[in-house]
């Protein structure tokens, strides 16, 4: 189940989640090209395709271009997710953790120093 600001989304089960404040995801994948629009709210993106619908649109995701299909697309203060048989898989900065609930919201900002 997933919730955004407190509304379940339908349908119930999805084949990509993604939040983040960040645009590109590594690999100049942009799932999440708004991500940097609201500092205070991160980019959510959860589709319900299967891999056949999904794969021919990995050009729209190299331009930054939205995903087609049904699903959700756009800014959020807080992502639920719940897994409803236990522990679920989350991978976070390429670590693959287990819960059954995970909150996803944006933190405190962080000053980096270049030089």
């Amino acid at each position: 189940e997933i919730d955004i600001d407190g509304e379940t989304l339908e349908p119930r089960a999805f084949s990509l989640v993604v939040a983040s404040v960040v645009k590109d995801l590594g690999l100049h994948m942009w799932v999440t090209p708004r991500a940097a629009e609201d500092p205070t709210r991160p980019h959510v993106v959860c589709k319900a395709l299967s891999v056949r619908r999904l794969g021919p649109q990995a050009h729209r995701v190299l331009r930054g271009r939205p995903i087609e299909g049904p699903g959700f697309d756009g800014l959020c203060e807080t992502l639920t997710v719940t897994f409803p048989d236990g522990a679920g898989p989350l991978v976070l900065d390429g670590d693959v953790l287990f819960s059954k609930t995970a909150v996803v919201r944006a933190g405190p900002r962080v000053r980096v120093v270049a030089y």
